[in-house]
């Protein structure tokens, strides 16, 4: 039985198919399939670039009337450029369906936790008079005043620096307040505050940090030695109203305070996976 083959009708077909594709609206574009749909788009792209070199080489081929051969040659380097592009578009698919591959088996247990902040000594007293004091919600709105939000989870993502689980050792003190989860150890003096990987912090943590910032404002001047309480002002200084936290947050950002290193913090890009695994926080 003789083979039939229509060129026409098959680039019709493909056409048609790759239409209805991009009209679909139910294409699944994140789940395990989308792998397999981006290397059939990948072998179409190759198949495509075979099918245009072919035709821009037999029109590069002196066949063409004189007055039709500047357009043959016209005709062979737009296709060529053509396949060029399509080359490329077949290398970037590919690395595509690499890469959905690598995500599709990533583990998905679990959330993954970015450290917020991580205070210790004397840079820990503030945040842990809070807990004792107002309790763990304070200290939630008080320490969230070093989350920066997908900054912070970048940071965390660019240094490899998310967990799989909170560290938390004998003695410590684990309690989560709206999206953190904060780790208190009092007696070594150190707190840190943790998120989920992508997580951020409800109306109710964002509402309380004004509220915070008057708080902390009198319980500093309550603190004041009374013999300065009358102090003369300097001459040409304006007493002004204490910040908000909104406005400390946006301070901190254009001026980020360089903390010293300690056990407390994560461990530097190439330390041993093992170190800091017995301690918390």
């Amino acid at each position: 039985m003789p083979t039939f083959y229509y060129p026409a009708a098959f680039a019709t077909e493909a056409a048609r198919n790759l239409r209805l594709l991009a009209d679909d609206g139910e294409l699944e574009t994140r789940g395990p399939g989308t792998a397999a749909v981006l290397g059939d788009l990948r072998d179409a792209a190759a198949a495509m670039r075979q099918v245009i070199d072919r035709i821009a080489t037999a029109n590069a081929i002196p066949g063409h009337p004189a007055a039709a051969r500047a357009a043959g040659l016209q005709i062979g380097d737009e296709l060529h450029q053509a396949g060029t592009a399509l080359e490329a578009s077949t290398t970037r698919l590919a690395g595509a369906v690499t890469a959905f591959e690598e995500a599709a088996s990533a583990p998905t247990e679990g959330p993954e936790w970015v450290q917020v902040v991580s205070l210790s000594g004397q840079d820990a007293t503030e945040a842990l008079d809070l807990l004792e004091e107002e309790g763990p919600h304070m200290t939630a709105v008080f320490l969230s005043g070093w989350d920066f939000g997908t900054e912070t989870d970048d940071q965390a993502v660019e240094q490899h620096a998310t967990r799989e689980h909170l560290p938390l050792i004998a003695g410590e003190q684990a309690m989560t307040v709206d999206a953190y989860t904060i780790i208190a150890n009092p007696g070594r003096e150190q707190i840190a505050m943790y998120r989920a990987l992508d997580g951020g912090p409800g109306p109710d943590i964002l509402d309380a940090q004004d509220e915070l910032a008057a708080l902390l404002s009198a319980t500093r001047a309550e603190k004041t030695p009374p013999e300065n309480a009358h102090a003369p002002e300097a001459p040409g200084l304006e007493v002004s109203e204490p910040p908000t936290r909104r406005s400390q947050r946006a301070a901190r950002q254009s001026r980020p305070v360089q903390q010293e290193r300690s056990w407390f913090d994560l461990p530097a890009a190439g330390a041993g996976a093992g170190q800091g695994r017995e301690l918390g926080l």
